[in-house]
This record gives C-alpha cells, structure tokens and sequence, in this order.
C-alpha cells in the first residue's frame, strides 16, 4: 500500500485527483469504479496501455488515458493496483501479487494490438479475468523492498546438518 501509494502520487493524481474522484470531464473516478475494483487483468491492461473510448460509466472522457507503463516495475504496478483497490472508499481486501504483475506485463506485450490504448470492447472480449497467480494472504508479511511474502522462522529453510 505504501508503495502504491507513491506511484498514484508519481502517476494518477494530476488526472484521477488526491480522492480519485477524476473531474467527471476530463478524467473519470477510480474511486467506486467497477474497472478499478473488478477483474484485475482488465484494470492491468487500463494502467499498462492506457484506455480510448468508453470508461467503465460508459462516458468518453475528454482526455482519454495515456499509457502509464513506461518505467513501472512489477512490484510498482502490484503497489498501484492494490492500493487503487484498497483506497479512497474502494475495499477490495486482496493484495496484487507481483507474480501477477509480471503476468499482466506478458498478457500486455502479447495483445494483438500492443502498443495501442485498450477498448471496452477489447477489454470485455479479452481481459475480462483475474490475473493469474498465487493469491497473497493480506495479513501475510510481506518484504517491504521486494512486496514478496516475508520468510519467517516457520518459513526459513533448515539449517543444514553438520
């Protein structure tokens, strides 16, 4: 969440706003948006390739979105996702793994359309699931540098027998 919270600083605020209410012209509200909070390879694919034509609310923004890929990492989009998710009155309760990110980057490069912004109607037709991968216990610890769960004493491998 804390990194999340970063990135939506760094990227989303200029247009979604600090409550992620969007201007309802220019830019639309991720806060209470089905998109945002439904399927997370659909809301990958909005982040990764920007989106043209109808918004979740069915309304065409102004401005349209912008790919916002360039320079995110794995673990900077789980930390987006999932505090996008888990923000601003949205409460998904899950975590977006960074196993899911890496998926939802090769879901990305292999669309017929790469490169271009995604469509309601691509988005319904192809990404309309949750991105595979290992779900993550949100009371998990989680290492703070890689967002992977966190070896614990329980966890650690066995020192090996002299």
């Amino acid at each position: 969440m804390a990194k999340g919270a970063k990135i939506y600083a760094g990227k989303c605020i200029v247009c979604h706003g600090p409550e992620a209410k969007g201007d309802g012209i220019n830019f639309p509200a991720l806060a209470g948006s089905t998109w945002a909070t439904g399927e997370t390879q659909r809301f990958a694919m909005i982040i990764l390739n920007g989106l043209q034509g109808p918004n979740s609310d069915g309304k065409t923004y102004a401005a349209g979105m912008p790919s916002q890929a360039a320079g995110l990492t794995p673990e900077d989009i789980a930390g987006v996702m999932t505090y996008v998710r888990n923000s601003f009155g949205n409460n998904t309760g899950d975590i977006v793994t960074v196993a899911m990110a890496k998926t939802a980057l090769e879901i990305s490069a292999a669309r017929a359309k790469a490169g271009q912004q995604v469509t309601a109607a691509e988005l319904t037709a192809d990404h309309l699931k949750t991105l595979p991968g290992p779900p993550l216990d949100p009371k998990a610890l989680v290492n703070p540098i890689t967002l992977t769960p966190a070896r614990t004493p329980a966890s650690a491998p066995a020192a090996p027998k002299p």
